[in-house]
């Protein structure tokens, strides 16, 4: 990414960074099969940020962290905040909504939580995937236990979740061995 080489400067020096986000975004991605062949990657479309709520949420979140860095707490450390212009943005006044929204666009990743891209629900909602036992509509023996089966991201870190599903699944399959 071409926004990461604007912290070039801070390497092998001593800081953090903090990096709100939206938890409940409203913008939804999809994954399609490119083809039929199994070893065919799929099409991903991250529709990052396609509702504008979202943007306002993430402006609002990183003004609410550059006041967090003015906290006495943080000053003591001799904490400040990277102002540098980061490339692609540097044409835009810094600080205002739209630079703000040109850098969270550019830094734009989902820390690894994906889900539901094999989403949970009842079999009238053409979206879903999976039954409540977890098993795939329409494919006889195949039952699906990861974090695309949730309908909706968890504010959170996805492993506790997960491991709820990994653990709600292994109930499910013993009891339907009679274990």
């Amino acid at each position: 990414m071409q926004a990461w080489r604007g912290y070039s400067g801070l390497k092998l020096r001593p800081g953090f960074g903090i990096y709100p986000h939206p938890t409940r975004p409203k913008s939804r991605g999809k994954i399609l099969l490119r083809s039929t062949d199994v070893l065919d990657h799929p099409v991903i479309i991250g529709n990052y940020f396609k509702d504008p709520d979202d943007v306002k949420v993430a402006i609002e979140a990183t003004r609410l962290v550059l006041r967090l860095g003015e906290h006495p707490a943080f000053k003591k450390f001799g904490a400040e905040f990277y102002s540098k212009s980061l490339p692609g943005c540097q044409h835009l006044t810094q600080f205002t909504d739209d630079y703000w929204e040109c850098q969270i666009r550019q830094f734009t990743y989902l820390h690894w939580h994906d889900v539901g891209t094999c989403k949970m629900g009842p079999s009238t909602d053409p979206g879903a995937v999976v039954d409540p036992t977890l098993k795939v509509y329409g494919v006889k023996g195949l039952r699906v236990a990861d974090a695309s089966i949730m309908p909706a991201i968890v504010s959170g870190n996805s492993m506790a979740a997960c491991i709820v599903i990994g653990e709600k699944a292994s109930d499910l399959i013993k009891s339907a061995h009679g274990l």
